[in-house]
């Protein structure tokens, strides 16, 4: 039963970070989020829309290594995530690395053709 409420009051702490770093990049204050996301990833490092969020958050920022980084964590915990690769080539093509971005671009099309 304490196992219960403690996996419930982790789950519900997980989701108030969450929801406060969607929140936090609403009005722009982007440090925050990641900070937040952060977070929310120390508490539940398997939410991949976590990592998904903190890496477009990342390429906002122009940090598109980190954001990479991020994207990466996201196909490999859900490799199936079409929009992952999506977004991935366009930070790899920001940062110049066009061949790189076009290998993302192809798996999401693969993945779903209205990434095509």
């Amino acid at each position: 039963m304490h196992f219960c409420i403690a996996q419930w009051r982790l789950s519900v702490l997980r989701l108030s970070y969450y929801n406060r770093c969607n929140s936090s990049v609403v009005v722009e204050q982007y440090q925050r989020a990641i900070d937040d996301y952060d977070h929310a990833i120390r508490l539940d490092p398997d939410i991949a829309k976590a990592y998904m969020n903190r890496g477009i958050v990342y390429s906002m920022l122009n940090e598109l290594a980190q954001s990479v980084k991020d994207f990466d964590k996201v196909i490999e915990l859900d490799p199936s995530n079409a929009g992952a690769y999506r977004v991935k080539g366009i930070v790899l093509e920001q940062s110049g690395q066009t061949e790189l971005a076009i290998k993302a671009y192809q798996k999401a099309c693969e993945l779903d053709r209205q990434y095509c």
